[in-house]
């Protein structure tokens, strides 16, 4: 299909031939004249010429108006062989000619370019045509052999027409051959092209803002898609940190939040995003907290922003947990927003809460270890001369019986000493493999007269424990009293024991290992969320006239067997304690022979035997003396090395010594015996200590 542009070009041709053979006619004989005619066809060209200039809407299509330029001189009949066009930049500081030729074939060359000021660009500047007739005759230029080169064939007439951008070159071999009408039509044609290559020209500055507008599009697509990555990586990020991050404008609302919320709060981020973030605090915080943004954004007081606290948060549920919460404030795009961080502690508080307990306890062992101490010491006294009264007493006589009784009452009172020195740093205990399926067993002795029922869950195969069984035995004994007292009206205790593998420190605070795990579950009104906070803290209980002692026992005996205790408790439903401690995989147990009531044995020999408490040394002299042996005594460390160096150099030394371990104020059994070893390595020591449970006492148990 032929474009409307294509059949104005035709029909402008096909008028020019008319005109031409109108024109032939005239010079034949016609009556119009031949000046008339031309000017016709030059204005024809002309015209041509403008309308292609006028419909280019690319740069190369200057192609088009050059072709119509050729066909514009073969019209009005210009004898040429080769034309050139001769482009300058006038804008440009350096001088550059691009040169398009067309040669005889019709195949327009270039552009080639020259550089500097040259014979071309003096044509341009002189702005007059510049004819050169015959180059054989003179060559003022020195140009023939240049351009019968660049043309291929000789030419003998050259004749350039400037124009504002350049000039326009027409050459021929037959000298002499372009009259002055034929210069003043190249004028005409020269002036065409200009409103041609200026056209050219804008249209090649639009093509290159069009492509830096390209490549600035495309820069700019590129910025949006590394933004879009960044945002997404951002979001990335700030999605896989571990704590919620909420930002809310100055209205308090919430514009973002990060995945964590839900893992926290229990909320999705959709479900909180344009409400207020009073929907994440518990009372009073959910009261306050408009009056303190409003207050903060009008006076600037500080409470948290920029300063950080530990306040409490309330999840989907309901449930109110501790947090740490920092907020800053930030200005964005003209509008205040608060970005804040809040942290779950409820693990840390626990840690905390069992830190507490552990420097509770601590403080009471330290006070309890010295009690049990004195106590144990005037406890040795009284049994000792108890002992002394059972010897030499008749056993028919009324006085042995009421020294046997007055024994059994003394023994009895070792329990509260023992339980006093759980308390007690040096109550470490004294560790031997044991089956804690026994000691679950003999749990059930302590509910005689009371008012539940045991029901055993124990698994078979449980592992051995590596443990006091007598603490171990109290700590059953206390949870089993504690079951029973929480139901009065009666019910079922159900204890429980499995075999557990922990690796993950998280969920409880236990290395990873083989652990028994130890359940015991009443069924009576519940523990409220208050008291169970407490339970474990020494003197603290819900019971009239009992000590409360019972649990801060059971939970220093966990701890220092490498342990843990915890409570859960629902209203109306019951309470379940459930306590770990670390098991021995396929240990087997010793066999526990059956032991006789020694007979009293006697003996020979110098008994040196120190002690601080007089009660303590006289009552275990005078029974050292009544099976035979020779005693004499010191009050600490010091003297007993004395009399022992003394009695060493009189050549008579002492077959054993007995040392008291802690002397207070004194030098004691541990620091003598090495200093004795010092005076006589072949000395023989015995240690003795109103702390059972020292570590050093454990140790060689």
């Amino acid at each position: 299909m032929i474009k409307d542009e294509d059949k104005t070009r035709i029909q402008l041709l096909e008028e020019l031939d008319l005109l031409r053979q109108h024109f032939a006619e005239q010079r034949m004989g016609g009556s119009e004249s031949a000046p008339a005619v031309k000017r016709t066809i030059l204005r024809q060209v002309r015209q041509c010429l403008h309308d292609e200039v006028g419909k280019m809407q690319h740069s190369d299509e200057i192609k088009g108006v050059l072709a119509l330029l050729v066909e514009g001189l073969h019209k009005l009949e210009i004898p040429f062989q080769d034309c050139g066009i001769n482009l300058i930049d006038p804008d440009r500081e350096d001088i550059v000619i691009n040169i398009t030729g067309l040669g005889t074939d019709g195949v327009w060359r270039g552009p080639f370019q020259l550089l500097g000021q040259n014979l071309i660009f003096q044509f341009w500047q002189n702005r007059e045509p510049v004819y050169r007739r015959d180059l054989a005759v003179e060559d003022i230029y020195g140009e023939r052999e240049v351009c019968e080169e660049y043309w291929g064939h000789a030419v003998r007439c050259i004749l350039d027409i400037p124009f504002a951008q350049g000039t326009i070159a027409v050459c021929s071999e037959v000298p002499g051959c372009f009259s002055q009408e034929h210069i003043d039509d190249l004028e005409e044609l020269a002036f065409a092209l200009e409103y041609g290559f200026k056209r050219q020209k804008d249209l090649q500055n639009l093509e290159q803002r069009n492509r830096e507008l390209e490549i600035e599009v495309a820069q700019r697509r590129q910025v949006e898609i590394d933004l879009l990555d960044s945002r997404e990586q951002i979001r990335t990020i700030v999605d896989t940190v571990v704590d919620p991050i909420i930002t809310i404008n100055d209205r308090g609302q919430i514009e973002s939040t990060n995945a964590s919320l839900e893992k926290i709060f229990g909320y999705r981020p959709e479900e909180v995003l344009g409400q207020n973030v009073k929907i994440l605090m518990p009372e009073p915080y959910r009261d306050e907290h408009d009056g303190y943004l409003s207050r903060y954004l009008h006076t600037n007081e500080k409470r948290i922003i920029g300063i950080g606290r530990e306040v409490e948060g309330k999840r989907k549920d309901g449930t109110v947990f501790p947090m740490d919460l920092a907020v800053n404030e930030v200005q964005f795009k003209g509008r205040t927003l608060f970005i804040g961080i809040a942290r779950d502690i409820t693990q840390r508080k626990g840690m905390e809460e069992e830190l507490r307990k552990a420097q509770n306890l601590e403080s009471l062992g330290m006070l309890a270890g010295g009690i049990a101490h004195d106590f144990n010491n005037m406890l040795t006294g009284v049994l000792g001369n108890l002992d002394l009264l059972e010897i030499v007493l008749d056993k028919d006589s009324d006085a042995y019986k009421l020294a046997v009784d007055g024994k059994r009452a003394a023994k009895r009172t070792k329990d509260l000493t023992k339980q006093l020195l759980t308390f007690a740093k040096g109550g470490a205990p004294n560790k031997e493999v044991i089956s804690i399926a026994e000691v679950i067993r003999e749990a059930e002795s302590s509910l005689q007269g009371g008012h539940s029922r045991v029901e055993y869950r124990v698994a078979e195969n449980l592992d051995s424990l590596h443990a006091d069984r007598e603490q171990i035995h109290r700590v059953i004994q206390n949870l089993v009293l504690n079951a029973d007292q929480a139901m009065p009206e009666g019910g079922i205790l159900t204890i429980a024991a499995e075999n557990v593998e922990l690796s993950d420190p998280v969920l409880l605070p236990l290395a990873a290992g083989h652990y028994v795990k130890v359940s015991l579950v009443d069924q009576g009104s519940g523990i409220s969320e208050e008291t169970r906070a407490k339970i474990f803290d020494p003197y603290y209980t819900t019971k009239e006239s009992k000590r409360g002692i019972g649990l801060s026992i059971v939970y220093s005996i966990i701890q220092r067997h490498g342990g843990y205790i915890e409570v859960r408790s629902e209203k109306d439903v019951g309470t379940t304690f459930e306590f770990y401690l670390p098991s021995l995989q396929k240990q087997t147990l010793a066999k526990v022979e059956t032991k006789r009531d020694p007979e009293l044995a006697r003996g020979v020999g110098r008994i040196l035997l120190m002690d601080d408490d007089e009660m303590v040394q006289k009552s275990v002299a005078m029974m050292l003396k009544m099976v035979g042996y020779e005693v004499e005594s010191a009050y600490d460390g010091s003297a007993a090395l004395q009399l022992y160096q003394a009695r060493l150099e009189n050549n008579k030394p002492f077959d054993a010594v007995i040392m008291d371990l802690t002397i207070p104020g004194g030098m004691g059994g541990q620091e003598a015996i090495g200093k004795l070893h010092q005076i006589d390595p072949q000395a023989r020591a015995l240690v003795s200590s109103g702390y059972s449970n020292d570590p050093i006492m454990a140790e060689y148990a």
